[in-house]
């Protein structure tokens, strides 16, 4: 094959494998990898409630501006439980800044951070979990995994391995979709490396029958014309092999074939409809996020209002009750008066929360959504088997009363910092952290539940007008 025929041929190729990747890639990719992290917070999550793993206080202080991979140095068996905690959370941070930050385009993506993403999605070895691997963090977490499996819970128990099985599955996901993705990469640079360095004549092809000559006239060549790009020696001689080894003909057919499409037929129907519910489906994943931030508040919130009941009760007080208990002949009571701003009327109101009552049925939800993240759970079966209709006035109804949970925790927050005494304040255990992950999960998946909204709509419309894509 000519030499001009054969990059044509391959420009061609990769443009048409750029497009297949965008569409059937990328999505899975971004779909991985938030499948990946709800997995990961729900095993953190009862790793955390069972005592095993501890929460590090300076998680919300790390600051992020580039997905990478966590400190991976061995450590000891004395070090083990501070190491667990501290790289877990930046574990956590790190995929939480790709899910919400990070752009998996196939433009965006080069071999540098493509690495980096195998890397990060390989940080704990889930296939090869074992309490003998060579890996320090990936033998810590089989042993947690471990005892969490001999637990008499069997609801955590469920948990664990649920989302062990997640979490392999879905790094088998991730690292297919990253490995096309380098495949592709690995050939652009190859075809870049060729119009923008060799096709200059700074590189005498005689050269190519002594491969350590040819590979340092092309990184000279190489610093002139793609400094910005790191040099790849391994691809280097890849080119020498198709362009000018004895073999180039069969080697650039290889090359060729492996940017070529192979798809199979495309099965039209239920295609939209399998899409919609892939929206639900995400939708349910962030809803199952909540799960763990609810829980922390929930614990936090109860130990700072015991922070209240515990406070000294002045004479005048203790006369009120009195008189409110013996003579109106009324029962004690945990409730509280607290304040809130109401979006719709654009004003300050007061409510009265009844906190004990409040704190249970919010503990219920907490139950809920763990329960989500079991597929084997009535709860995740019921969901499997319903309707795209009752799927989505299911997600539709538990939105409105999280929002309803976040803002009521708000409050009490606000009016416990100013009820507590002054002196005790510094015992208090803060929850901003919880409720911004609270908050951002259900940003999430009410976004999903309008997406699922505006495309049934769309293709509704379209259906209508006797238009099918």
């Amino acid at each position: 094959m000519a030499e001009d025929q054969f990059e044509i041929a391959l420009e061609d190729a990769l443009e048409k494998r750029s497009e297949y990747l965008e569409q059937h890639v990328s999505p899975k990719l971004r779909e991985g990898f938030r499948a990946y992290h709800s997995a990961f917070q729900a095993l953190t999550n009862v790793l955390v409630r069972k005592g095993l793993l501890a929460e590090d206080p300076y998680k919300a202080d790390q600051r992020i501006s580039e997905v990478a991979i966590p400190d991976d140095t061995p450590f000891s068996e004395s070090e083990k439980d501070e190491a667990c905690m501290i790289r877990f959370a930046a574990f956590d941070n790190q995929l939480d800044f790709l899910n919400q930050y990070v752009d998996l385009s196939v433009e965006n993506l080069d071999l540098r951070r493509i690495k980096t993403l195998v890397g990060l999605t390989s940080y704990v070895r889930w296939k090869q979990l074992s309490e003998t691997s060579n890996h320090s963090l990936t033998r810590a977490v089989a042993e947690y995994v471990g005892r969490m499996k001999r637990d008499t819970d069997p609801l955590s128990v469920d948990i664990v391995n649920d989302s062990h099985d997640q979490l392999a599955q879905a790094t088998d996901k991730i690292i297919n979709g990253l490995r096309l993705l380098a495949e592709y990469r690995k050939e652009r640079y190859k075809l870049d490396l060729r119009q923008k360095v060799l096709s200059k004549g700074g590189v005498d092809p005689r050269l190519a029958a002594r491969t350590e000559q040819y590979v340092q006239a092309v990184r000279k060549e190489f610093a002139k014309y793609m400094r910005d790009e790191p040099f790849a020696q391994d691809l280097v001689l890849q080119i020498l092999e198709e362009d000018l080894g004895e073999n180039s003909e069969e080697a650039r057919r290889q090359a060729l074939d492996r940017m070529s499409i192979k798809e199979d037929k495309p099965k039209t129907e239920n295609r939209s409809e399998k899409s919609f519910r892939s929206m639900l489906d995400e939708a349910l994943r962030a809803m199952s996020a909540c799960g763990r931030p609810l829980e922390s508040t929930i614990s936090r919130t109860r130990e700072n209002y015991q922070l209240l009941k515990m406070r000294r009760v002045t004479l005048g007080e203790r006369f009120r009750q009195w008189i409110s208990r013996v003579v109106q002949q009324t029962e004690e009571t945990d409730t509280i008066t607290v304040e809130f701003f109401n979006d719709a009327t654009s004003s300050r109101q007061t409510e009265t929360i009844s906190f004990d009552e409040f704190c249970n049925q919010a503990m219920k939800k907490a139950k809920l959504y763990n329960a989500l993240l079991v597929k084997t759970s009535n709860t995740s079966r019921k969901l499997q088997d319903a309707s795209e209709d009752q799927v989505f006035e299911f997600i539709h109804k538990n939105v409105e009363e999280l929002g309803l949970i976040h803002r009521r925790f708000n409050s009490i927050d606000t009016y416990l910092k100013t009820e507590i005494p002054r002196d005790q304040r510094s015992r208090m255990r803060g929850i901003n952290s919880e409720l911004a992950a609270l908050k951002d999960s259900l940003q999430r998946a009410n976004k999903k539940n309008h997406s699922y909204v505006a495309k049934r709509e769309e293709f509704e419309q379209l259906k209508r007008l006797g238009i099918q894509r």
